[in-house]
């Protein structure tokens, strides 16, 4: 795990959540997270993630793999670097362009995971 901003919040609420912390690891900068990562997933939009040396990192990388919560890259741009490259809500294709609103596939925004986690995080379990 590696936050440049929050990382000492996320600790503190990954314990409250009981996570055993013996099985998380932080890391000092992006480029050690990347170290023998089988994939790398962007939560936050950080200027420091926007200019990273996606070489550097790929090649650290067990298997290279980004899943990027923020679309902080162009997918085509990753793709030619040689990343697995899944920006989330782009889709993967024509299909997924074209599913009309409120289709049954859609999630209402207030039944996504976001305000229970970002409750966790500020330590007010959700409310």
């Amino acid at each position: 795990v590696y936050d440049p901003v929050a990382t000492q919040t996320g600790r503190e609420a990954l314990e409250r959540a009981g996570i055993r912390m013996d099985m998380v690891t932080f890391c000092e900068n992006a480029y050690e997270v990347a170290e023998q990562a089988d994939a790398l997933v962007i939560v936050t939009e950080w200027n420091e993630f926007k200019s990273l040396n996606m070489l550097q990192i790929r090649s650290t990388m067990r298997q290279p793999v980004l899943i990027d919560g923020r679309n902080l890259y162009e997918p085509s741009e990753m793709n030619r670097l040689g990343f697995t490259y899944r920006g989330i809500g782009r889709g993967t294709g024509p299909a997924a362009s074209v599913l009309p609103p409120g289709d049954s596939t859609s999630t209402p925004e207030s039944e996504t995971l976001q305000r229970p986690l970002m409750g966790a995080l500020e330590g007010n379990n959700g409310k």
